[in-house]
């Protein structure tokens, strides 16, 4: 079983899909902030009546709310035989290494989901900064680094558009190798994006995706897995 906790609307990206963004006016979403105490006593009664359950972290970008995640982690340590490994599913462009050590010291097996939606040219249009031009891609591979010096489990998680088509699956799947990490696709909820795929081309990319990976010699198993 999976336990989602969205620890509140805040983020500090305005990602073109993003389903809990309030850009073009839309304000979807007012979900309000969890406290530790509602997590901890949701995640107790759950964990004790079904073994392997996971908890994960998100957002807004659950990086913002870090002292939230190493509370709970901390509190609940009593019941962590009974879990799966916690997940942070995180854009990564705040992760520091001071973070990371705080984490580690409490559980040393949660793992991370990285945003990576490709190469910086397709990753750069579609998770942007708020506040100024950052290259967020730039942030996000860092992020990458340093979880791979900690020795966390990472996935990385990336949402396919138009964009990825117009650059070349093949391009894009071969730069998705090259970070050596298990990685996800999916659609996105993507509102009034422009250059969304509908479900028809959604699924005609993941097919071409495969069959890409059905043509690499070098990859024997599957590195990634569709639909988030």
């Amino acid at each position: 079983m999976n336990i989602y906790f969205s620890l509140g609307p805040e983020c500090n990206l305005k990602c073109i899909y993003c389903y809990n963004s309030d850009i073009n006016g839309l304000n979807r979403l007012d979900i309000g902030h969890l406290n530790v105490n509602t997590m901890e006593k949701i995640s107790r009664f759950i964990i004790t009546q079904y073994t392997s359950t996971r908890l994960n972290f998100t957002g807004g970008e659950p990086m913002l709310y870090i002292e939230k995640i190493l509370h709970l982690l901390e509190r609940i340590k009593d019941i962590r035989s009974n879990m799966a490994n916690p997940m942070i599913v995180t854009n990564g462009t705040l992760i520091t290494e001071q973070i990371l050590r705080d984490i580690k010291e409490i559980d040393k097996n949660v793992a991370f989901s990285i945003s990576i939606d490709g190469p910086p040219e397709i990753h750069n249009k579609q998770r942007v900064a708020k506040l100024d031009s950052t290259d967020t891609h730039k942030l996000a591979i860092n992020a990458l680094k340093k979880l791979k010096k900690f020795d966390f489990k990472i996935y990385v998680n990336s949402v396919i558009t138009k964009l990825h088509q117009e650059y070349g699956i093949r391009k894009y799947y071969e730069y998705m190798k090259s970070l050596n990490v298990p990685w996800l696709i999916g659609k996105g909820s993507f509102l009034h994006y422009e250059c969304a795929l509908n479900e028809r081309a959604f699924v005609d990319t993941v097919l071409n995706l495969i069959s890409v990976w059905e043509d690499d010699p070098d990859d024997t198993e599957a590195t990634w897995i569709d639909g988030i």
